[in-house]
C-alpha cells in the first residue's frame, strides 16, 4: 500500500525538477499512486472474500 504513493512521489519529484513545475506533478503522481494502491487493495480483498465464500459452499455440500 505504501509503494504506490512512494513511487508516485519519486516520479513526480523527478518530473517537477525536469519541467520546473514543483510541486504540481509530485502531488498529482502521489494521488495517482494512492488511487492505484487503494484499487489493488480492493481487488485483493474482493478476491479473498470470493475465495472464502467458495470454501464455505464446499463445506456445506
Amino acid at each position: 500500500m505504501v509503494s504506490g504513493p512512494l513511487v508516485g512521489y519519486f516520479i513526480g519529484n523527478w518530473l517537477d525538477n525536469k519541467f520546473d513545475t514543483a510541486p504540481y506533478l509530485m502531488i498529482s503522481w502521489v494521488i495517482l499512486g494512492l488511487i492505484s494502491s487503494a484499487r489493488e487493495s480492493y481487488k485483493l480483498l474482493k478476491q479473498i472474500s470470493d475465495d472464502s465464500k467458495d470454501d464455505d459452499d464446499d463445506v456445506r455440500t
